[in-house]
């Protein structure tokens, strides 16, 4: 279960915002978590409300926002095709073997 690991260091990385505000306590909890991250929220709101209880962050409102997946396959496959045109363009590869040449094997 890495949603408890996740909770503890989100909570830690609250502690550390909110300590420049000595006296001030946060009461809310934002993240933003992408749905290709393997993460289940329902469990990580839970485990985060259990570490919370009786701390200082207990009660603070817990808002988790799942993100849609964003495909970039198209973007790689555009780079990737462009950089297979360079290369063609570019590199010093012989001209394949002709009928009559002495390699060829046709």
């Amino acid at each position: 279960m890495h949603e408890m690991g996740i909770a503890n260091s989100v909570l830690e990385a609250v502690r550390q915002e909110a300590a420049p505000y000595p006296g001030k306590r946060a009461t809310r909890v934002g993240l933003r978590i992408g749905e290709w991250a393997g993460v289940d929220t329902e469990s990580l709101r839970f485990c985060l409300e259990v570490l919370a209880a009786g701390t200082d962050l207990g009660g603070a409102d817990i808002d988790i926002q799942s993100l849609p997946r964003k495909n970039r396959f198209s973007i790689i496959s555009s780079h990737l095709s462009q950089m297979a045109y360079t290369m063609r363009r570019f590199a010093r590869v012989p001209p394949a073997p002709r009928p009559g040449h002495p390699n060829w094997n046709g």
